[in-house]
């Protein structure tokens, strides 16, 4: 199965701008996942959505899961949790 079949299986639309971005933004709980080549960049606010989205990931893929993101496309992504911030730096 395609990767792209998959997502919109799985209710995700593509954006416009990035044909690689996918998203869902009707539930209670918005998802943006970014595609690069064989990596994935999940972004939402509940560690549960992230959870089912990988689960739902392996039904179809074998997957490996490298943690929380720290870099990104050569920029450092740094997450303060306490104060509910994320910077970048290059």
């Amino acid at each position: 199965m395609l990767l792209y079949d998959t997502f919109r299986e799985l209710g995700f639309a593509c954006t416009n701008a990035d044909h690689s971005v996918f998203y869902i933004s009707d539930s209670h709980d918005p998802i943006i996942v970014a595609v690069s080549v064989d990596n994935m960049t999940i972004a939402t606010s509940k560690p549960d959505t992230v959870a089912k989205f990988k689960d739902d990931m392996r039904r179809c893929f074998e997957i490996s899961d490298l943690g929380e993101i720290n870099w990104l496309l050569g920029v450092e992504v740094m997450r303060d949790r306490k104060n509910r911030n994320v910077s970048l730096s290059q």
